[in-house]
């Protein structure tokens, strides 16, 4: 079983990589290579620095889930319970790949859904920054908009760039994505290592009316994300977005994917992590254990 779990996460890490590779080839070389001037590296070198970013993103999404998922999530696991006055129980699957397939697929999917949330967050941020430095932009409060606009224009990865050349936008353009998608990986991470081997059922949680209050406006905000995504995707393939935008759009796709992947990667350690805590640590509202309901 062992072995199957090793081909598994094998051919996981070499889709992932082969993805990653390909959204930063077509971010590259299909945007500037038409319009390249000077160098004829500097292509190259803007696709090892994107590269390179990525890693970066790895190395963050790695120690994001062991950090976050693994050492600190009890702890704001706890802290939120105390707030909404709920218990959590936690039951370790020893062999959830007999006895919880429902949880292998959940496992599977997250996978996709993990990197598409990453992105999809990343993309909200970056998007509503965008347009907060509009509305900053040209509103009539000088003094305020001008302190908000240092701030706010440094993080706008949608305003037209200083220059379209390859090596130089991806030097500007880098650091601001790496930002945003840590930022972005954050409750993904947290929640990361819950997934696969622990089956969690909360106790005076959430009724379900607010339960649905709250999907319709989570929905809602998905909405926007979406429709704000195809405009720039259809803008790009019909030439009315910015040239620029193709590069952005597919090396934040690639930045995503590298940084779920080292998420993929640490999610077994910080399964581990959890699972110790759980056996040596006295928490008020986390419970190890098992919930059976018993039909009246």
């Amino acid at each position: 079983m062992n072995n199957l779990t090793s081909i598994r996460k094998a051919i996981t890490i070499i889709i992932f990589f082969g993805l990653i590779i390909l959204f930063y080839v077509v971010g590259v070389f299909l945007t500037f290579k038409p319009r390249s001037s000077g160098s004829e590296y500097a292509e190259l070198i803007a696709f090892i620095l994107t590269f390179i970013g990525g890693l970066t993103t790895f190395v963050l999404g790695f120690s994001s889930v062991v950090i976050l998922g693994g050492k600190s999530s009890l702890g704001l696991v706890e802290f939120i319970a105390g707030l909404n006055g709920s218990k959590q129980i936690i039951e370790i699957q020893k062999q959830p790949q007999t006895k919880a397939e429902n949880h292998i697929r959940v496992s599977d999917t997250s996978r996709l859904y993990i990197p598409a949330l990453v992105f999809a967050i990343t993309l909200a941020l970056a998007i509503n920054i965008h347009y907060l430095n509009i509305t900053v932009d040209i509103t009539t409060l000088s003094v305020l908009s001008n302190a908000l606009q240092i701030i706010l224009n440094p993080l706008d990865i949608f305003t037209k760039p200083t220059t379209v050349g390859s090596l130089r936008y991806s030097i500007e353009i880098i650091p601001v994505m790496i930002f945003f998608v840590t930022l972005s990986g954050v409750i993904p991470s947290i929640v990361f290592p819950y997934l696969r081997k622990f089956k969690i059922t909360s106790v005076n949680g959430a009724p379900f009316h607010r339960d649905i209050l709250f999907g319709t406006i989570g929905a809602l905000f998905g909405i926007t994300i979406v429709l704000s995504l195809v405009d720039i995707i259809y803008g790009i393939l019909v030439g009315s977005q910015p040239h620029y935008y193709s590069y952005l759009l597919p090396t934040l796709i690639g930045f995503s994917l590298h940084y779920s992947l080292g998420a993929y990667v640490a999610r077994e350690r910080a399964e581990e992590i959890v699972e110790k805590l759980l056996n040596t640590r006295t928490c008020k509202r986390i419970f190890q254990g098992k919930v059976t309901i018993q039909k009246l």
